[in-house]
Parts: structure tokens; sequence; C-alpha cells
């Protein structure tokens, strides 16, 4: 494109490239999108395959799902080293570390960690 715009005002070339990259992007997109619906499409005509997948979901621990969830949506700076200067990352973590443990000792689960 930029070898064929050759002799353009520079602003237009800019203008054209930028509208071609979305284009490209939202044309990925789209194709990324058909793929994935025919394969979802594909399973989900197969009975045997949505039995599976729903024997799959009724094994999920969603309590163990949501306790590993909260490690991550703790209120700690999760970037090790950025208040690690004045120890304020290391004490918090600490903190979340002994709730965790309290609670595992508390509900029976405390040898298991």
């Amino acid at each position: 494109m930029a070898v064929a715009m050759t002799g353009f005002p520079e602003e237009m070339i800019a203008v054209k490239l930028s509208v071609l990259s979305a284009f490209g992007q939202t044309l990925r997109r789209h194709t990324s999108l058909n793929h994935l619906a025919q394969a979802a499409r594909a399973v989900l005509q197969n009975e045997a395959q949505i039995h599976q997948m729903l024997n799959d979901l009724n094994r999920v621990d969603f309590s163990n799902v949501e306790e590993q969830a909260s490690w991550v949506s703790a209120t700690c700076d999760l970037k090790i080293g950025r208040n690690d200067i004045n120890g304020t990352n290391s004490k918090c973590w600490l903190g979340i570390l002994g709730m965790r443990l309290q609670f595992g000792y508390r509900s029976g689960l405390g040898g298991r960690f």
C-alpha cells in the first residue's frame, strides 16, 4: 500500500495505512470467530461429546477454584519487588498466607498444604 501511494501526501498515507491495519485486524478477528463457531458447531452436534462435557463440568470443584482465585485477587501488589524496599509487599503476603493457613486448619485442611 505504501509503495502504491508513492507521491501522495504523508498524512494521507498515514491515514490510509492505519485504516488498512484496522481492517486487517478486524478481518483476522472475524475469521477467528468463524473458525471457532464452526468448531463449536461440530462439537455441539455430537451427543457423546456433549455428555462428556457435562460430566467434566460436574466434576469441577468450584470451591477449590474460588479458593485459588482468591489468591490472585488479593490486595497485595502482585509484581514482586515493587514494594519490597520497605517490606510492605512481603508483610502483606505473609498476612494473607497466615489467614489462608488459619482457614485451612479450621476447616481440617491444614495437613494438605
